[in-house]
C-alpha cells in the first residue's frame, strides 16, 4: 500500500513487540551508534541497549508413547473422525476442540541451594514464582506427526531465564527482517534449570496415575 508520513506534537509510544520495536527504533536512528554507523544510518540517539536483553523461554517437548488411542494423532490420521470432531465443536462447542493443545500447566521452583551452586540471587519474580513450567498435551505437538503410535507431551519450559539475546537490523531497508538471536540456554544456570525440569517431567510421568494411560 501507499506510504504515509505521520508527525506527533508531543510523544510517540512504540508498541510493536519484542522484535518490531527495536527494529523500528534502530531504523529511526535510535540505538547503538557503532552498529547504526556500520549500516550508514545517522545516529539521532546513541542508546546501546536498544535491541539488547531479548528474553525468551526455552522449551523442550518431552514425549512419551501411550496406550490410549484418544489422542490428537487418532483424528489427524482419520479424516472421518476429524470431521466429526469439527462438527461437534460447531454444534455444541464440546469435544476435543473445546480445549487448547496445552490445556494443563504447572509451575515449579528450584531450591535455594540451587542458586548457591551458581553464586546468584533467585532470578524469579519472587519467593512464590516459578523457575520452570510443565505444559501437558494429550498428543504429539511437533509436526510431522509420526505415522503410528499415540503420544503424550510434557513440555519443560525455563520461565525465569538469565540468558539474554539481541535483535539487530541488518540493512537500511525497513522491510528487511532483522537478525534475531534468542541466545537460549547461554547461561549455565538456564541449562541446569532445564535439566532439572526434564528430570522432573520424567518423575511426573512415572506416577501411578499414568499407569494405564
Amino acid at each position: 500500500g501507499p506510504r504515509k508520513a505521520l508527525t506527533a506534537s508531543n510523544e510517540v509510544i512504540i508498541s510493536a513487540g519484542a522484535l518490531g520495536t527495536p527494529h523500528i527504533l534502530q531504523h529511526s536512528g535510535i540505538g547503538n551508534r557503532t552498529h547504526l554507523t556500520s549500516l550508514g544510518i545517522p545516529t539521532l540517539v546513541d542508546l546501546p541497549s536498544v535491541g539488547q536483553n531479548l528474553t525468551d523461554h526455552a522449551f523442550v517437548a518431552n514425549t512419551w508413547l501411550v496406550n490410549s488411542t484418544d489422542t490428537f494423532e487418532t483424528a489427524l490420521r482419520n479424516q472421518t473422525l476429524a470431521e466429526l470432531q469439527v462438527r461437534e465443536w460447531n454444534q455444541s462447542h464440546q469435544g476435543p476442540y473445546a480445549a487448547s493443545t496445552f490445556n494443563v500447566a504447572g509451575w515449579l521452583r528450584l531450591g535455594d541451594e540451587d542458586f548457591k551452586k551458581f553464586g546468584i540471587e533467585d532470578p524469579s519474580a519472587g519467593p512464590n514464582s516459578a523457575h520452570y513450567e510443565f505444559i501437558i498435551a494429550n498428543g504429539a505437538t511437533r509436526l510431522p506427526i509420526p505415522p503410528t503410535g499415540n503420544f503424550m507431551v510434557i513440555g519443560s519450559v525455563a520461565v525465569s531465564p538469565l540468558s539474554r539475546g539481541a535483535v539487530l537490523i541488518t540493512s537500511t531497508d525497513p522491510f528487511d527482517l532483522p537478525s534475531v538471536n534468542p541466545n537460549l540456554l547461554s547461561s549455565p544456570f538456564d541449562v541446569y534449570t532445564m535439566i532439572q525440569a526434564i528430570r522432573a517431567a520424567r518423575r511426573f510421568a512415572q506416577a501411578p496415575a499414568f499407569k494405564d494411560y
